[in-house]
């Protein structure tokens, strides 16, 4: 009865935190809608793209990794932790310069390229959450999860509140970000002592001697599936808004973002679950009960194909509404964007805990490559469609890009999870 009731509990901080968040991201999505002129809200959605993209190459998957290795070999990972902050530090550099890189060419006009400046102290701070998530999903100490979550949403939404209380541009809601990302930083760097100090608290191998450290080379070996996986899942979850931004405008961008705020947050619940709550069991499972795994991926896949479906009849019934109160109605024309787009809730639901199962153990490589294969896809796609068609031609290449992973993921995972199953 213990048992259940922290599993209760649990699911309630994260659903708090991530509802807080979600609840925080819309709200500072219609507040600088509304009160930014549309090329200063394409100018900022530009940017929270950027961030998004640059903060999975700071980590490069040393995170993720992280979570596994100490699901699965408890103290014994801890000969991982030196070459891991030494890939973060290189990482880093590696994003700074191509940040940098980005700001010097003559891709943007001056106002985004001061934008993109602004938020390199948010990228890290991104850096620095997925490391200290990664610590509290070990302890499964989902209060803290929680308040993590709750912490990179609130520096945007108060630095967007500030901004519309004082400047209302672009560029003071980077300012804003700048200064209070080096607040936010704080907690999230005790956190990350713990793995210095060796005081988290494993799953398993609660008592097993440290080997030597791991040479940087192959701890890479170890993360860069990881890393290539989320660089990957970008670049097919958000060129589409680098290429609108290119070929359509930023006009474009603002109406594609006043739509894809609003899917966005449907698209946190299956992360809620499988990247949160049940990450390091998922693991844990797939080594030592894939019995269990199995069970729990069949009845997983039921309730999210009908959440799913829900999700999209509620989305079509109320997208008039949903726009018109978040985004203001010189937004109307997203209104149909945003039906289109509540397609794609259906593959992402359909297959979330599939994804999950298929970056345990070797199969990373495989989720790697198919990855790799749709980010290819879809950006191709928008390079095709989106000339053609705007932004229509953006959604269109995202629905393609999500049928096509759902399928690849669907079929692999029920292929693996037999395989684990017979040998068990």
């Amino acid at each position: 009865m213990e048992n259940f009731d922290m599993k209760k509990m649990n699911f309630v901080w994260v659903f708090v935190g991530t509802g807080m968040g979600a609840v925080m991201a819309l709200l500072m999505n219609s507040l600088l809608a509304r009160y930014l002129s549309k090329e200063d809200f394409g100018i900022f959605g530009i940017g929270i793209n950027f961030i998004n993209i640059l903060s999975v190459i700071i980590g490069f998957g040393v995170a993720d990794f992280i979570v596994k290795s100490f699901a699965v070999e408890g103290r014994k990972a801890y000969r991982f932790v030196k070459p891991s902050l030494q890939l973060f530090i290189i990482s880093f550099t590696v994003t700074l310069l191509l940040l940098l890189s980005i700001v010097v060419l003559p891709i943007y006009d001056l106002e985004t390229r001061y934008f993109l400046l602004l938020i390199v102290p948010n990228i890290l701070l991104q850096g620095l959450y997925s490391i200290n998530n990664s610590i509290n999903q070990i302890e499964e100490n989902f209060k803290n999860v929680a308040l993590s979550n709750f912490l990179i949403y609130f520096v945007r939404f108060f630095a967007a509140i500030l901004a519309i209380l004082t400047f209302r541009d672009v560029i003071s809601v980077g300012w804003y970000m700048v200064i209070l990302s080096v607040l936010a930083s704080y907690p999230f760097i005790r956190t990350i002592n713990k793995i210095f100090n060796k005081t988290i608290k494993v799953p398993v191998n609660h008592l097993a001697t440290i080997p030597p450290d791991e040479t940087m080379r192959n701890t890479f070996r170890q993360t860069y599936p990881f890393g290539l996986i989320g660089i990957f899942y970008f670049i097919y979850y958000q060129s589409n808004v680098i290429l609108l931004s290119l070929f359509a405008g930023k006009v474009a961008v603002g109406e594609y973002i006043a739509a894809f705020s609003i899917i966005s947050l449907a698209f946190m619940f299956p992360d809620l679950i499988f990247r949160r709550i049940f990450y390091t069991r998922i693991h844990t499972w797939a080594t030592h009960d894939p019995v269990r795994l199995k069970s729990f991926n069949n009845k997983s896949v039921i309730i999210l194909i009908i959440l799913g479906i829900l999700g999209i009849v509620f989305i079509w019934l109320t997208a008039r509404w949903l726009i018109l109160y978040t985004a203001g109605d010189k937004y109307m024309d997203s209104v149909f964007y945003l039906q289109l787009l509540s397609l794609a809730i259906f593959f992402k639901f359909a297959t979330a805990v599939n994804g999950t199962i298929l970056s345990t153990q070797h199969m990373v490589y495989t989720m790697m490559k198919i990855n790799g294969l749709i980010a290819l896809i879809n950006f191709i796609a928008n390079l095709i469609l989106i000339p053609m068609f705007g932004v229509e031609g953006a959604i269109i290449a995202t629905l393609i890009s999500e049928a096509v992973m759902s399928v690849f993921v669907f079929v692999i995972s029920r292929r693996y999870l037999n395989k684990l199953v017979a040998k068990y």
